[in-house]
């Protein structure tokens, strides 16, 4: 089911705002692209379709050196990230091969700490890849993560750990469950 998950938000997102009156009006071919962007299909991040059809109509105008050079940069980063760092993480990072073989603390805190570091290189690469990827056909898909794990605490950790999904989370299920729940406060009134 790969990229299933990505395609799924990008659905609700637009069937949502449908029903909310705050779709833009997009033909078929356009809806479509959207939905599956080759780029960001299998890793995300997770558009919007209003933001995204701006890029999606905005006239292609080649590659200049610069939107080249920039997208090569973070495409080679990526690529990087994932098939270097992460992979390399991945050797000894927590599993249950490795947990069976550990018998200090000290070493399995480094085997947690390998773990933590791999899904933050594997998420982080592949999303350079898709954004570098969507720059060269002149789409420009939004940032993901924001240093993460230099943050201070655990909501500035979550609020820059897959942004995107953060913030359809927040749009599309916490802010409508909220807003549900303090209706549901108000005192009944007697007569």
């Amino acid at each position: 089911w790969l990229g299933f998950s990505y395609v799924a938000f990008r659905l609700l997102h637009t069937v949502r705002d449908r029903q909310m009156g705050r779709l833009p009006s997009v033909d078929l071919g356009e809806y479509l692209t959207y939905v599956i962007f080759f780029p960001a299909f299998t890793a995300g991040p997770i558009d919007r379709i209003e933001r995204f059809i701006k890029d999606l109509r905005q006239p292609f105008t080649g590659l200049d050196t610069e939107r080249l050079s920039d997208a090569g940069q973070r495409l080679l980063l990526g690529l990087f990230k994932k098939f270097v760092i992460a992979d390399s993480l991945a050797l000894i990072a927590l599993n249950d091969t490795n947990a069976m073989q550990v018998h200090s603390t000290g070493w399995m805190w480094i085997l947690v700490y390998a773990y933590a570091l791999q899904i933050f290189f594997d998420f982080s690469g592949y999303t350079d890849i898709a954004l570098s990827t969507a720059r060269l056909v002149g789409i420009q898909l939004p940032e993901n993560f924001n240093n993460p794990y230099l943050k201070t605490n655990l909501t500035q950790f979550w609020n820059n750990w897959h942004m995107t999904l953060t913030q359809w989370f927040r749009a599309y299920f916490f802010n409508p469950v909220t807003r549900w729940m303090r209706s549901w406060d108000k005192p009944l009134s007697v007569p």
